[in-house]
């Protein structure tokens, strides 16, 4: 941090910071903004992204779909479980009948649980974009479903 341009923030984990980075217009002053990372969990970011195939660029839509599978399928790596018994396969079914979050809510009711319990794991999944931070307190905004919809 001491070489090279750096930002951090306390109570922040490095995906988040890069979330916040990618997504914000003017806080990362580079003409480009490209995530090169191995964690498919930064696929819920949109912007560019350096992959084994390449460079590649997640629409917002497509973060946002990625964003409610992490949703369902939870991931042991992070230490939340997601929705019990579903699986990436069963997650693409279920997205692809309506990507939205109601339909997450819905299969979290299918398996006994409720939108609480979705809600606690999306907010488990979400890695922070720009507008998941409050610059002035310094701290994250949770997500909230309806924000995205707005």
């Amino acid at each position: 941090m001491q070489e090279f341009s750096s930002w951090a923030r306390p109570g922040l984990e490095g995906d988040d910071v890069l979330g916040i980075l990618a997504t914000h217009p003017k806080l990362a002053k580079a003409e480009e903004k490209i995530i090169v990372s191995g964690d498919k969990d930064l696929l819920t970011i949109p912007g560019l992204h350096h992959s084994p195939d390449g460079l590649i660029e997640v629409s917002e839509e497509e973060a946002d779909y990625n964003f409610l599978h992490q949703t369902l399928t939870g991931d042991k790596t992070d230490g939340y479980p997601g929705c019990p018994g579903i699986g990436p396969k069963t997650a693409d079914a279920k997205l692809a009948e309506r990507c939205d979050w109601d339909k997450v809510v819905a299969v979290y009711e299918s398996k006994g649980l409720g939108e609480t319990e979705a809600l606690h794991q999306a907010r488990l999944a979400r890695i922070l974009r720009a507008s998941d931070y409050d610059f002035k307190a310094k701290a994250p905004i949770l997500w909230s479903p309806r924000s995205d919809d707005e």
